[in-house]
């Protein structure tokens, strides 16, 4: 089984952009800036993505975008391909689901019923129904009869052929919503809203929204501020402290579980055990669009950080010596979003020893500081910069890498809220 993902991006913006993590820290991007760059689009020094105009071509016929309840935001293709199951391959099925009904098909398909309790925890039951009847015979009519949605406030539903659908502008009441109305069966583009001249069916659908969203968990509706919403964590989920370390090995690390390194003054220290040539990544996270990597190469110790393309580099004015090492990059903030940052070597577990390898200044990202994630070891991505090659494994021994994240930054709250603006907008 095979689904895209939700509706074209918005979030390239008026002009577009070829670094969208340029969009993620409200950076924009200017056309005159962009044209000399237009033959790199497809390689690895860009994340670019198309204007809202061309996100609404790639959605037409259907309205709006991904984030919103019409048809542009949900309408998506999904391939079945199952040869003892499926008897003609390449035909099409008109029947209206949703990605709620894909895990009721699977069982069916595999002859497996869901329990209402697993090893004494009782289960969230399963939503959504079957599709399979719809694998045998092209024409039968749809089994599935409503569908909610809801997303960032959006709300719509279907109903038997008909649906109504509304945007929400967050901060507003919800009672001030605009519902239209369309019937879908004859109008799935959403080009004629029947809201004026069947007020009655309109409200029916509308109420029976209520119902559904009262039945699958959507309320109370919530549109409060991001900052708000990113402090809140599930019980148990404490906040990481300000000394984190990470074992080596440790798997590739969403951004998401990677140390907040946003405007801050911060240290990395890695602990490895060396000998001269053993050369390589201690830790990079990002990619070539943005991030930051702190690496050995030709036995001396570098620390970069990309800012949307552009390398602030400091490398060790000496190279580093043999032996179990502790290597540090310590960057203290000189101001908002730059300071300083300086490597240094000492003996493993003897700091007072240390030795200063040089300093430069460095400029930093606000808000997202990768769309990628973070690797111990190794650059598993479009590699932070084109400084080395292909993955750059440790050549050394590493054991861990531990960060010590200062509390200088006075911007945290909207830190939060942008971060959680943009996540929403990726949805």
């Amino acid at each position: 089984m095979l689904i895209s993902d939700n509706g074209a991006s918005q979030e390239g913006g008026k002009h577009g952009t070829l670094n969208e993590l340029g969009f993620f820290n409200l950076i924009g991007s200017r056309p005159e800036d962009m044209v000399d760059r237009v033959d790199e689009i497809g390689g690895p020094n860009l994340y670019n993505n198309y204007p809202t105009g061309w996100a609404q071509v790639g959605n037409t016929p259907l309205r709006f975008y991904k984030q919103n309840t019409y048809e542009g935001g949900i309408r998506d293709p999904f391939i079945v391909h199952w040869p003892n199951g499926i008897s003609d391959a390449g035909a099409t099925r008109d029947q209206y689901h949703h990605v709620s009904d894909v895990l009721p098909t699977i069982l069916e398909c595999v002859g497996v019923e869901a329990p209402d309790v697993y090893k004494g925890v009782t289960q969230q039951p399963v939503e959504g129904i079957s599709l399979r009847y719809t694998f045998a015979d092209a024409d039968v009519p749809t089994n599935k009869s409503t569908q909610y949605y809801e997303m960032l406030g959006h709300r719509g539903i279907w109903h038997n052929g008909w649906k109504a659908v509304t945007m929400h502008r967050s901060g507003t009441p919800f009672e001030d919503d605009v519902w239209e109305f369309y019937h879908t069966d004859e109008d799935f583009s959403e080009c004629v809203n029947l809201a004026d001249e069947q007020p009655d069916k309109l409200r029916e659908l509308v109420d029976r929204w209520w119902v559904e969203a009262g039945k699958y968990n959507v309320l109370p509706l919530d549109d409060r501020g991001g900052a708000e919403l990113l402090i809140i964590r599930r019980p148990g989920h404490e906040p990481p402290g300000n000394t984190q370390r990470y074992l080596y090995p440790s798997p590739h690390l969403e951004r998401s579980k990677t140390p907040d390194v946003r405007n801050r003054s911060f240290s990395i220290t890695a602990r490895v055990t060396r000998s001269a040539g053993d050369d390589g990544v201690l830790v990079a996270s990002g990619a070539r669009t943005g991030g930051y990597t702190f690496f050995v190469k030709d036995d001396r110790l570098a620390f970069t950080y990309n800012r949307l393309g552009v390398m602030h580099e400091v490398v060790a004015s000496e190279p580093l010596p043999e032996g179990a090492l502790d290597l540090t990059v310590q960057y203290n903030k000189t101001g908002e979003h730059e300071g300083l940052a300086t490597l240094s070597c000492s003996p493993a577990d003897d700091a007072s020893s240390s030795t200063d390898l040089g300093s430069g200044p460095i400029e930093t990202l606000p808000y997202r500081q990768t769309t990628f994630g973070m690797s111990l070891g190794k650059d598993a991505g479009p590699t932070v910069v084109d400084t080395y090659d292909g993955q750059f494994d440790f050549g050394g021994a590493l054991a861990w890498v531990e960060w010590t994240l200062d509390d200088d930054r006075a911007d945290l709250a909207k830190a939060a809220d942008v971060e959680h603006e943009v996540q929403l907008m990726e949805q």
